[in-house]
């Protein structure tokens, strides 16, 4: 199965899971269901991005950049 059919499938189960959190009763099985849609959304964006959407990621070039800081910062400590 293709990437593209997954993320397809997730978003017809999450279009399905919003549907029955609607008709579903407060008391009963409402936080279930808000739990699973929560869960849908995060895997889609997941697939969709490549990354853990609950977790911070810094940027690349924000992270490059920080290296050659700890660099310079290492090599003029030693001089």
């Amino acid at each position: 199965m293709s990437i593209r059919k997954l993320i397809y499938e997730y978003k017809r189960s999450l279009r399905e899971m919003k549907a029955a959190y609607e008709a579903a009763d407060p008391d009963g099985d409402k936080p279930i269901i808000g739990g699973m849609i929560h869960d849908l959304e995060c895997a889609i964006k997941w697939m969709e991005s490549g990354r853990d959407p609950e977790r911070y990621h810094m940027d690349a070039d924000f992270q490059q950049q920080r290296k050659s800081w700890v660099i310079l910062y290492y090599n003029e400590s030693k001089v």
